[in-house]
């Protein structure tokens, strides 16, 4: 009990480097004239905040923003909720070679996929592209790009997946069956159980990732830089580093502070509603201290499918990105 006041202070110190003074240097960088640090001067000035939300452009970066983070959390949600269900509550073979394998993806970074992509995809000269081209005519050549917001889009769900994929893979393995065994038993069907009882115990794991994750595509950097600027599809945090790079001109400290607020206003958005959706999770806890194992889902055939779609995104995320690397 003695160190708990220290333990308490070192924390609050930690915190305060961390959050408090970039937080405070970033508002004060935002009041400041073009071309200055924070404290080089003492004058004030709305023209930053006139300048960002006076333009066009910034609504157009914040709509491109929504457009490639709900994009990419919506697919990368369905292929990972689809995986740690086909791993965790299906009879789908190989499940445990599976759930190994998707730990790989990890220790690739979005920079090295984005690369490979850029390769593969490219609109003139990509790899798929020109196989395209041979096997369709010239109007297929042209027909795929990862230059734009689709590509972004496809690139960035591909590296969020796997990170889903654990997160919801421990929320499906926590869950009782009894529930489901019930409807079972009822006579209900699978799309049913899934929809009505699987779905909404799943609802506050699903939310909260969706809440968290969806921070980190705000903050996604790599993917839309090599992909994005070249495609015409500019996002927030690319302009703010246009901004602070200066590009050909001196570096614009105040206006990547200002925009750098508007993300994090949406940061803090997410991050209120994770709060939210994990608030009473609790309430969707319906393991005792018995002992339960769940009876896995009987696919028949379409194991193999399952198996399939599994094996397709190991392609699309590490073997295809490296291959073309290599």
């Amino acid at each position: 009990m003695a160190f708990r006041p220290v333990a308490l202070v070192a924390s609050g110190a930690v915190l305060l480097a961390i959050v408090a003074i970039p937080l405070a240097l970033l508002l004060i960088s935002s009041f400041k004239p073009k071309g200055v640090l924070p404290f080089e001067s003492s004058v004030l000035t709305l023209s930053n905040y006139i300048q960002v939300f006076g333009s066009t452009t910034t609504y157009r970066l914040i709509l491109n923003t929504f457009e490639y983070g709900a994009g990419s959390l919506a697919l990368g949600m369905v292929m990972a909720t689809l995986i740690a269900w086909l791993v965790e509550r299906t009879n789908m073979p190989f499940g445990n070679l599976v759930f190994g394998l998707m730990f790989i993806p990890l220790a690739i970074p979005g920079l090295i996929t984005a690369l490979g992509y850029g390769l593969l995809l490219n609109p003139r000269n990509g790899i798929i592209n020109s196989v395209l081209g041979g096997l369709g005519g010239e109007g297929l050549q042209h027909s795929l790009t990862a230059y734009s917001l689709s590509g972004m889009i496809f690139v960035t769900a591909l590296d969020l997946t796997q990170s889903m994929f654990i997160v919801l893979s421990s929320v499906m393995r926590n869950m009782d069956p009894n529930l489901e065994e019930a409807a079972a038993a009822s006579g209900a069907g699978i799309a049913y159980t899934l929809s009505r009882i699987t779905g909404p115990l799943m609802r506050p794991g699903l939310l909260s990732a969706m809440g968290y994750f969806g921070v980190v595509v705000i903050e996604t950097f790599e993917v839309p830089l090599l992909l994005g600027v070249n495609g015409g599809v500019p996002v927030l945090s690319v302009q703010i580093y246009q901004l602070v790079a200066g590009r050909n001109s001196l570096p614009s400290y105040g206006l990547a502070s200002t925009y750098s607020l508007v993300t994090l206003v949406a940061a803090v958005g997410l991050i209120a509603g994770y709060s939210r959706a994990t608030r009473n999770a609790q309430r969707f806890q319906i393991i005792s201290g018995r002992a339960y194992r769940a009876k896995r889902v009987d696919l028949g055939t379409w194991k193999w499918i399952g198996l399939g779609f599994v094996v397709v995104f190991v392609l699309l995320k590490v073997v295809l990105p490296l291959a073309v690397l290599l």
